[in-house]
């Protein structure tokens, strides 16, 4: 994935997120991940692999 694509997925995990008026702890809690990952990911970290990728954008639109 580009840079780009990165920063855009991180911004609607954290837009999904407070448009859902959730913590990063309480909304990592509902997508079953820890704390700290859902933050990496909302910054645009550990975001490179297509299919992890592919299976969070499967849970934001679950979670919505």
């Amino acid at each position: 994935m580009t840079d780009k694509t990165i920063q855009s997925l991180a911004a609607s995990i954290r837009r999904t997120r407070t448009r859902s008026n959730l913590t990063q702890q309480q909304f990592a809690q509902k997508i079953g991940v820890r704390q700290q990952k859902l933050s990496e990911w909302e910054n645009g970290r550990r975001l490179r692999s297509v299919a992890q990728a592919m299976t969070l954008i499967r849970v934001l639109g679950r979670s919505r």
